[in-house]
């Protein structure tokens, strides 16, 4: 089904800390999202949390997983469920710990083990399913193939990482699944949300040839990117993209860590094994407060008073910074902002790492998204550090919703991302002539009649290039090393500079290509007759979600298009 012809678009944001997703009808204004309840609390997203029963079934999702599990605990039943939360953050920390494989597995609240792709795809099937719910509730013949499915993922991931979450789509029975990365997403939303103002103010933020850069404070990440927009209102990308895991469950990890140094670790382990609704209800609590500044008081839950004993609270090493009063704990000023200075300080160092670079100078507007950015002392430190003279701070109405309604604009156009920025360097292994005093002798080789240095890194595209979707990114010829086959090895780095051999960069994938006897030119019959291995075009695509390679056999018809396997 063509673009055109799907009845709706949907859209799935699969985050670290929250879930949720939005719909659009074709010939709507309207981009229609979740709204689910947590005690009082309405919320735009459900938690991404997910529980199995002990034979590896679904049980729930979201709020309702929390409260299962938590029950399960309190009756002491809860032993060989599978309980997973921020589990998004392993294909992030895998990127640095280990390789990701199609099995690689993911430890629950229990140390159990499950496949990653059946946790995520657990996930995604869940949101597919309330989605379709509601989408039959508008339209009650509707059928699945009527949509146009949209799934976010962060920018800064690598191609394994987006490759299982593929993965994950086509067995929650989402097929074609299309990706967009979330800092993108975003960028669209604000530029539409911005230019549809009332306010003619707001209006020209976003206006031809403005350069921004906009930074999505998830939970477990930071997405960064640039762009520039264009005089047909497209975005062109001034950057590859960057960040790293500065989301705001640091702050939540790093305020537990306080109660923990109040109440005594062992205490507070002990509470929180017991009595895990009152600990779930004081990790919600806290999410509430994060969003405040200076000081705040947090209602501590009865049974971890009683446990710790008010003289043992009052007498804490800690009482300078804190106070107790009734069943509220008051923290101050001071020791909120202990709490969210070093993940908040990491971002901005960044960030202007990345102002100071010469393709961003033109940059006027920071753009602050994700359910992060709805922190008053984020928003405050980060006025305090950029100049307002220079850089205007821009925070659009629900941040944490701007990924989402992005995704499914995206969908609806997907020509508004004009261009992209390369994220890494990739080339292939390459020998040439043996140079001495130059070359290491540990790489001298005879070949073909002489010597030569192998292990040389052949560049095709660079880190920083301008990338667009659908079209060539790098076209190059190789000989096959037999008459048989030809295997295509691509090599990557991250690094700004270029690395002279492959033994410095990391492979990429492989594209294997299976070769037929050339029977159609005399050039063909020559090549068989002096047996000389075939040459294979190779034409290379990085400007969409994955890197998709076209294989061509030189003086045929025989040829490839696929996906690299990077699993």
């Amino acid at each position: 089904m063509s673009r055109e012809e799907h009845v709706v678009v949907a859209a799935i944001d699969f985050g670290s800390t929250y879930s949720g997703y939005a719909f659009q009808f074709r010939g709507s204004d309207k981009i229609c999202s979740l709204s689910t309840f947590s005690g009082s609390t309405v919320t735009y997203k459900a938690p991404t949390v997910i529980l199995f029963d002990k034979d590896k079934n679904f049980n729930s999702f979201g709020y309702q997983a929390e409260n299962k599990y938590a029950e399960l605990a309190e009756e002491g039943n809860h032993v060989g469920w599978r309980y997973f939360r921020c589990f998004k953050m392993e294909l992030y920390r895998s990127k640095e710990q280990r390789k990701l494989r199609a099995a690689s597995t993911v430890k629950d609240d229990q140390g159990q083990k499950m496949k990653i792709v059946d946790v995520f795809g657990g996930a995604i099937k869940y949101l597919k399913d309330e989605l379709m719910g509601e989408l039959l509730t508008h339209a009650p013949n509707f059928e699945e193939k009527d949509v146009k499915w949209l799934i976010t993922v962060p920018a800064i991931w690598d191609d394994a990482a987006k490759q299982i979450m593929f993965k994950a789509a086509e067995k929650a029975g989402i097929s074609p699944a299309h990706f967009v990365f979330e800092p993108e997403a975003a960028a669209i939303f604000c530029k539409n949300e911005y230019e549809t103002a009332d306010d003619p103010r707001q209006k020209d933020i976003f206006k031809a040839n403005c350069n921004f850069i906009l930074i999505d404070l998830g939970g477990g990440t930071v997405d960064v990117t640039a762009h520039k927009v264009n005089d047909d209102g497209t975005l062109d990308a001034l950057m590859p993209p960057s960040g790293g895991p500065w989301g705001g469950n640091n702050v939540n990890r790093k305020f537990f860590e306080l109660l923990e140094n109040i109440f005594g670790a062992e205490v507070f382990r002990r509470f929180s094994a017991e009595e895990m609704d009152e600990r779930l209800e004081l990790e919600r609590s806290f999410e509430v407060k994060k969003r405040l500044d200076g000081q705040f008081s947090i209602k501590l839950p009865a049974r971890l008073i009683e446990l710790a004993g008010v003289t043992q609270i009052q007498e804490s090493q800690h009482a300078p910074k804190v106070t107790f009063r009734k069943d509220k704990l008051f923290i101050n000023a001071s020791t909120v902002l202990d709490i969210f200075e070093e993940t908040i300080e990491q971002t901005i160092v960044h960030v202007s790492e990345q102002l100071q670079k010469a393709d961003l100078q033109n940059v006027s507007t920071i753009v602050l998204v994700g359910g992060f950015a709805e922190s008053k002392i984020l928003q405050q430190m980060m006025k305090s550090r950029f100049d307002p003279n220079i850089y205007m701070l821009v925070i659009p109405q629900a941040p944490e919703l701007a990924v989402l309604k992005g995704a499914v604009l995206y969908g609806l156009d997907e020509s508004v991302i004009r261009s992209h920025r390369m994220p890494y360097t990739v080339g292939i292994d390459s020998s040439v002539p043996f140079e001495e005093g130059i070359h290491p002798e540990q790489r001298r080789n005879f070949q073909n009649g002489s010597y030569k240095c192998t292990d040389i890194f052949k560049v095709f595209i660079k880190r920083g290039e301008r990338i667009q979707p659908d079209l060539e990114s790098a076209t190059y010829e190789v000989r096959a090393t037999n008459p048989e086959e030809a295997v295509i090895e691509l090599y990557k780095t991250d690094r700004d500079d270029t690395p002279t051999y492959t033994s410095d960069c990391t492979l990429l994938g492989k594209v294997r290509l299976t070769l037929i006897a050339p029977t159609q030119a005399n050039q063909n019959e020559k090549d068989i007759r002096e047996q000389t291995n075939p040459i294979i075009k190779v034409n290379m695509y990085f400007g969409g979600t994955f890197v998709t390679v076209k294989a061509v056999q030189d003086g045929t018809n025989k040829s490839i298009v696929t996906n690299i396997n990077f699993l």
